[in-house]
């Protein structure tokens, strides 16, 4: 992976796609970063210039990765350092949204450092991958 200037993507955010596609990037043909979906929101109520960005770029939906396998399917990706069930909202939401411009099969992945098993039965139930790097 190469480095994340540019990418508008975390530090530990980096380290744990890294660490990702370390292990698995040969399945990948493609591998885009911080892949907005949705329409974007115009906040039309304060005439502040910051104010209104920093409202409307709060309503920005960006997929942490988005990678499509050789095979042809896509790895939507969100990194939590601390899963949560919020996280599993924003991996549904971003498939309906991506859904719409993208008409191949969607996998759904979660990484973490940590899931309790509250977020891993959930991800089970809506076929969510969860992969935990631990303390790395």
């Amino acid at each position: 992976m190469s480095g994340r200037k540019g990418t508008q993507l975390t530090k530990f955010e980096f380290e744990i796609l890294s660490w990702y596609f370390d292990c698995c990037g040969n399945d990948y043909t493609d591998i885009k970063y911080q892949v907005r979906v949705g329409v974007h929101t115009e906040y039309q109520y304060t005439k502040n210039r910051k104010l209104k960005r920093a409202i409307e770029d709060a309503y920005k939906l960006k997929i942490d990765c988005v990678a499509r396998r050789k095979s042809g399917e896509v790895d939507i990706i969100e990194v939590k350092d601390v899963a949560s069930v919020g996280a599993i909202g924003q991996l549904l939401a971003y498939k309906v949204l991506y859904d719409n411009v993208n008409d191949r099969k969607i996998i759904l992945t979660l990484l973490c450092r940590y899931a309790n098993e509250n977020v891993r039965k959930v991800c089970s139930v809506y076929k969510i991958n969860v992969l935990e790097m631990g303390g790395r």
